[in-house]
């Protein structure tokens, strides 16, 4: 199997048993195998139930196969407790396709997600969906 370059970044942070995601896309495969190591580490840092924002910006798209390797980060952090993700997308001339993928995936793995003009909002409704979530 051929190898490329990761594509994509991302940041990681914690707070208040928030895990907090700003990225860029698009993303490979690469990118997603290193996101997967770092986020195991990040979940350690919150107490289950924990809400997830994510903030993307511009074309936060996923080749099929990084699409495929997500399923596997999200259902694993789905049994480490996350009860919800609030996604921001900002910048993306493809949000609805984002929204589309992203989506599916949740849905599929049936994770409570919602998506947000802003980051204020994101964080007020995961902040409700972690308190009934208890």
């Amino acid at each position: 199997m051929q190898r490329f370059a990761p594509h994509g970044e991302y940041k990681i942070s914690v707070e208040n048993n928030l895990l907090l995601v700003e990225a860029k896309g698009p993303f490979n495969s690469e990118i997603v195998a290193n996101y997967t190591a770092d986020m195991a580490l990040a979940v350690k840092q919150v107490d289950a139930p924990w809400g997830q924002l994510i903030v993307l910006h511009q074309e936060g798209l996923f080749t099929p196969s990084a699409e495929k390797q997500m399923y596997g980060t999200i259902s694993a952090r789905k049994d480490l407790g996350m009860c919800a993700s609030g996604i921001v997308i900002i910048g993306a001339s493809a949000k609805f396709a984002i929204e589309m993928q992203i989506s599916r995936i949740y849905n599929d793995l049936q994770v409570k997600h919602q998506y947000f003009d802003n980051e204020k909002e994101a964080r007020d409704w995961l902040l409700e969906v972690s308190a009934t979530a208890n």
